[in-house]
């Protein structure tokens, strides 16, 4: 894909929809998982597949609900 020098400011928008779409084209693209903090709202990449947080250092070492024994 070649773009023009007239593109301007358009191209970080061009590039960003070109990465996701490789992402999305990607058979890895299945890793793909949000953050199940209802404060966080970001994405990330599992390449674990057992991943659940977005990361240790943020949303991983925050205080969970636990299950209640009935």
């Amino acid at each position: 894909m070649r773009l023009s020098p007239t593109v301007g400011l358009r191209l970080p928008l061009y590039a960003t929809a070109r990465s996701a779409a490789d992402l999305l084209a990607d058979p890895k693209r299945f890793t793909i998982r949000s953050c199940p903090s209802s404060d966080c709202g970001r994405i990330f990449l599992d390449a674990s597949g057992r991943s659940r947080w977005c990361g240790l250092a943020t949303c991983g070492t925050r205080p969970r609900p636990t299950a209640q024994p009935y």
